[in-house]
């Protein structure tokens, strides 16, 4: 009897013509999936490297703008001056200040 159960440990267990081609599709369905997920993954990684270069040109813009912003401003502040006022005056009005000698050329 001993060798009876020997004889059984040894014997390999076939698969059925049916049971191979479910491993075989399940084994298709897999590497299916897998490369499904895998070209998923590179468009994926194409659009966080396109959506990364759109923030950097983006937060590119809102620094100019910023120093536009401060330059505007700095200049809103000069407006507010009495300076800016004589020079307004003097290049669209002709203001002469007391000590100013005016020299017109003669045609």
């Amino acid at each position: 009897m001993a060798g009876r159960t020997r004889k059984r440990r040894k014997k390999k267990k076939r698969l059925s013509g049916r049971d191979r081609a479910g491993v075989y599709l399940i084994t298709f369905v897999v590497c299916t999936l897998f490369c499904v997920l895998l070209t998923q993954g590179m468009q994926l990684r194409k659009s966080l490297i396109a959506g990364e270069q759109t923030r950097s040109e983006i937060q590119a813009e809102i620094e100019e703008e910023e120093e536009r912003t401060a330059s505007i401003n700095e200049l809103k502040e000069y407006m507010q001056t009495d300076d800016y006022v004589r020079q307004v005056a003097k290049e669209r009005l002709g203001l002469v200040e007391k000590d100013e000698i005016i020299f017109i050329e003669a045609e």
